[in-house]
């Protein structure tokens, strides 16, 4: 089972999260985790946490206890790389051509929920996603441990995803030449609209209270261009100005684009 570093506990997550251990053959690794993110142990039917972990039929599964009607939910990377049609997979697409089509090698430095990480590494790159809140990672690795046990993918794709449990930042600070990426992918935390728009996607809301606003992303993303081999990649909305100035290529579409800067 891999586990979150204990340094890099986020302040405060323990005001607000715990972790049901249960009474099934997963408890002890339940209890386990519990100690490693330096949570309470609670029970999924308290309404004194806001969110509590617990393991359900073999999956890491989160529940949002502030929403009456809210369902919990875990995340399956065999069904989301098996969901991937031939077209999102294209290099033609928005997303590979900013990154480069003969690139190798991407770290992706806000994991997330790791839902471009995916799609990258289904388009045939090497993707190290690296994600500092140790719920997401949390999550992030007991999905990538039944990732490894499928039948259902093929493990030269699952070899080319890496997970790291770390601060991008002081990776980044700290990175050996010679390990270089060619591409370093950032999608901070959106601003928020000027208007209001429609209920934000429930695993969206999640992961913004869970990571925060990332209010160091221009922080990262300069230190990014500092490092990166070929180019940087930053996702942002139609809506918002480029996390920095003169991008010196914008691949746009319908909702999002991608602001690449070169390295010269």
């Amino acid at each position: 089972m891999i586990l979150p570093d204990k340094n890099l506990r986020r302040t405060g997550l323990q005001a607000h999260a715990c972790v049901d251990p249960g009474a099934g053959s997963d408890q002890q690794r339940a209890v386990e985790l519990a100690r490693s993110l330096g949570l309470e142990i609670g029970d999924k039917t308290s309404t004194a946490f806001q969110y509590c972990l617990y393991y359900e039929n073999g999956n890491l599964s989160l529940l949002d206890r502030q929403h009456r009607h809210g369902k919990p939910f875990y995340l399956d990377f065999v069904k989301t790389l098996s969901g991937f049609t031939p077209a999102d997979c294209s290099r033609k697409q928005p997303l590979a051509r900013a990154v480069g089509v003969k690139h190798h090698s991407i770290w992706d430095v806000t994991a997330g929920f790791a839902q471009d990480a995916l799609l990258l590494v289904s388009m045939g790159y090497g993707v190290r996603a690296i994600e500092r809140c140790p719920v997401v990672f949390a999550m992030l690795s007991d999905a990538c441990q039944r990732l490894q046990k499928s039948d259902a993918i093929q493990n030269s794709l699952v070899s080319r995803l890496r997970f790291s449990h770390a601060d991008a930042i002081q990776i980044l600070q700290a990175v050996d030449r010679d390990d270089v990426p060619e591409v370093i992918y950032l999608d901070p935390m959106y601003p928020p609209k000027r208007k209001k728009s429609a209920q934000v996607r429930k695993r969206l809301r999640v992961l913004r209270e869970l990571v925060g606003d990332d209010n160091d992303a221009e922080k990262l993303c300069l230190l990014a261009r500092q490092v990166a081999g070929k180019r940087v990649v930053v996702k942002r909305p139609v809506y918002a100005e480029p996390l920095l100035a003169d991008p010196d290529i914008v691949f746009a579409g319908k909702l999002v684009r991608y602001d690449v800067y070169l390295q010269h």
